[in-house]
């Protein structure tokens, strides 16, 4: 069964946190596969899937890939391959861009998806170094982050937050109204 666990692979963990994507799934290809204004064709899936991995190829050549890989071509397959190709916070990231594209058309199916995706995060995923979790030494990072937020010295508070979480980056998309982390 495809459940997300609390190590955000989806393949172990010791705290299941009760996604099931193939349910999340299954529901969306309930309204992308309707006529209209909520349909998705296999080019806008993989347009919606590069918005999150930009190295995914165009749906021609992605199409060919498959079939040279002898893999399955129908869109439902190839579908499923690439969201659960992604990590958990992209995964919901794109199920949450798609629900907003087709819940003016589909609301109670939109919404029932999303009380789905109750437990899943729009927030970056980060892994903390086990040594970072010393109370003194936290509380000195963050003294030093809000120390450099409060004197606008963005650049200070940037390199201290790396040093204390690891290099991440912004990733913002245009017209969309909101920027997110990504793990490097």
């Amino acid at each position: 069964m495809d459940r997300v666990q609390a190590n955000g692979t989806g393949r172990g963990g010791e705290e299941d946190v009760g996604v099931n994507w193939t349910v999340i799934f299954n529901r969306l290809m309930e309204i992308m596969d309707i006529e209209g204004q909520t349909y998705f064709s296999g080019s806008r899936f993989i347009r919606k899937i590069q918005e999150v991995d930009r190295y995914v190829s165009s749906y021609s050549n992605y199409i060919s890939e498959r079939s040279n890989a002898r893999k399955s071509t129908t869109r439902r397959d190839y579908f499923k391959d690439l969201l659960m190709g992604l990590d958990e916070g992209n995964r919901v990231w794109i199920v949450s861009s798609i629900l907003a594209e087709v819940e003016p058309f589909q609301p109670e199916l939109s919404s029932a998806i999303r009380k789905l995706l109750g437990g899943g995060t729009l927030a970056p995923i980060a892994t903390i170094p086990a040594q970072a979790w010393n109370s003194a030494r936290l509380n000195d990072y963050l003294g030093q982050i809000d120390g450099a937020i409060v004197s606008s010295d963005f650049e200070r508070a940037g390199n201290a937050f790396v040093h204390l979480f690891g290099r991440i980056s912004w990733c913002i998309h245009p017209g969309k109204g909101s920027a997110r982390f990504i793990s490097n």
